[in-house]
């Protein structure tokens, strides 16, 4: 695709497809295991949402860390070695609305039915975290100067605590999803109460702070597990997942956050954060990136409106 003042990035799918394919056979397998046996297992510990200081932190050990950076299945869209872009899907098998999370728009349509299929050229531009006092206000003006629509991962405790940038975000036009409450590194392994109340928490307070019941969840970092997804299956809430990572959480610098986000392609879903710290860099980078995406033509859209709230 043509950029403009920007040369394009080179491409490497083939790792990231072997990758897919083998999440969801390990995502089939301890699925069916779960079923017998209630099984805690996480599936999937990719990098993601994580927060800064003021959230609970990730406690991969060093080997676990090590062995995750020399895989050849987690690689940037331009070839290179762990630290850059984690691409999360490429083509994977159809699958059940609730029974794995979903990556991209067109994995997001074959798993709703009724979904009308997004524009050719639609990118889904994600943030995480949120609401920040100081970030969200900022981004969002960024969002509302480029005319690109965003889709928010809230966490509940940042909502109860700022309802009013809630209420801002969806009154211009951005969609808002669940996040759990406290963002716990650890969500798809607490005991079944203590993952429902993650839940429903956030639902209530973004209900409370916005009037829109949510529908789709995307577990801190995400992290996903049998139980984890058959709870979200019980509450009617979608898992999302993303496509493309900056990993801007760890603050790798607003250079390596814009060429991340520019490896951009239809469909794909976009990850970035405007909480858990000092979101300085991500900001930077957004204004780079969001007239860079629509000047190659790529469209922002959300996910489908949410549901008002039944009061």
């Amino acid at each position: 695709m043509t950029e403009h003042g920007t040369a394009e990035p080179a491409r490497s799918r083939a790792g990231v497809t072997r990758r897919g394919l083998l999440w969801w056979g390990a995502a089939a397998a301890a699925l069916a295991l779960a079923a017998a046996d209630d099984t805690d297992a996480v599936l999937a510990g990719g990098f993601g949402s994580r927060g800064g200081p003021a959230l609970a932190q990730h406690n991969t050990s060093a080997a676990a860390r090590l062995k995750e950076e020399a895989s050849p299945l987690r690689r940037s869209r331009s070839g290179a070695a762990a630290g850059a872009t984690l691409r999360r899907r490429a083509h994977q098998p159809a699958q059940s609305a609730f029974s794995a999370p979903v990556f991209s728009l067109s994995d997001y349509v074959k798993r709703t039915p009724g979904t009308p299929a997004f524009p050719h050229n639609a990118v889904l531009l994600t943030i995480d975290d949120g609401p920040h006092p100081v970030w969200t206000p900022k981004i969002l003006r960024l969002l509302h100067q480029y005319d690109a629509p965003a889709t928010f991962f809230i966490i509940g405790r940042q909502a109860t605590q700022y309802p009013a940038l809630v209420r801002a975000a969806v009154s211009e036009g951005h969609h808002i999803a669940n996040h759990s409450f406290s963002h716990p590194p650890g969500l798809p392994s607490l005991p079944r109460a203590a993952m429902t109340a993650e839940l429903l928490d956030t639902q209530d307070a973004i209900v409370r702070a916005g009037g829109f019941t949510p529908r789709q969840f995307r577990a801190p970092g995400g992290r996903w597990s049998p139980q984890m997804m058959r709870l979200t299956a019980a509450h009617d809430l979608l898992a999302v997942d993303w496509t493309i990572d900056p990993r801007d959480w760890s603050r790798p610098g607003s250079q390596h956050i814009v060429e991340s986000m520019l490896a951009a392609d239809p469909g794909d879903v976009l990850l970035c954060h405007d909480g858990g710290g000092d979101r300085s860099e991500t900001y930077d980078a957004l204004k780079i990136v969001l007239p860079q995406l629509k000047a190659r033509g790529l469209q922002f859209v959300t996910l489908p409106a949410p549901q008002p709230a039944k009061r």
